[in-house]
């Protein structure tokens, strides 16, 4: 049906157009990459003048869930366990829930450096990342990844998962870890929180790179792919 009745597929990342690509079986030229934009209104959700220049931050990290085998569910929970070992004084957000699937093992873990939200307002959401020491995003499957994005615009540095969608989002401008290596992960955290040189190069690189994600650069691709069809 789709072959059939679809002149070009609009999709987000060039990650994405090759899975759509092989799943209905559509030509590569016929897939049109847009990307994607921020979530919140720019203008009325953001402190970054300020925070550019006030690198201050709250003792806590924010974890992109839910608490899902997607979103790499036993890699955010080993993540959790450890860090409640080594850095107990740091506190953990996760955004999102927890997955039916993983209540048991999040129960189990007993993380009381943990706390998991299951519904969030954008002011909530923009709140709580703008003011993190940092945002991790340990995915096992992206095609895009907003928050990493939001989070860069926000002035937050940014660590992700080694994976394709959320590499091709970032850009060269997140830190890259395998969501396995917690040791890794861990010693990130430290250096963003102990090397001010290294922080204010991460935020200022997210900052510059979230700037390319807006609706209006977006339309007016849309508008110049539209008109050469």
């Amino acid at each position: 049906y789709v072959k059939k009745n679809i002149n070009k597929v609009i999709t987000v990342s060039e990650f994405s157009k090759n899975d759509i690509s092989k799943l209905f079986n559509i030509k590569l030229k016929d897939i049109i990459v847009l990307g994607n934009a921020l979530g919140f209104d720019k203008e009325k959700n953001s402190i970054l003048y300020k925070r550019n220049l006030n690198l201050k931050y709250e003792n806590y990290i924010v974890i992109g869930g839910p608490i899902h085998k997607k979103k790499g569910g036993d890699e955010i929970i080993r993540l959790c366990s450890e860090l409640k070992k080594n850095k107990s004084d740091l506190k953990i957000y996760i955004t999102g829930g927890v997955d039916k699937n993983f209540k048991e093992a999040y129960s189990k873990a007993n993380l009381s450096n943990t706390k998991v939200f299951q519904v969030l307002n954008v002011a909530e959401i923009v709140k709580m990342v703008e003011n993190a020491l940092c945002y991790i995003q340990l995915s096992n499957y992206e095609s895009f990844g907003i928050m990493v994005i939001e989070a860069m615009y926000l002035g937050t540095p940014v660590i992700i998962n080694d994976i394709p969608g959320l590499k091709e989002v970032s850009n060269g401008n997140s830190i890259i870890c395998n969501n396995k290596d917690t040791k890794l992960i861990i010693s990130k955290i430290e250096k963003l929180d102990n090397d001010t040189k290294y922080r204010i190069k991460n935020i200022r690189n997210g900052i510059e790179h979230a700037k390319n994600f807006n609706w209006e650069i977006f339309a007016n691709k849309l508008i110049k792919k539209i008109e050469n069809i």
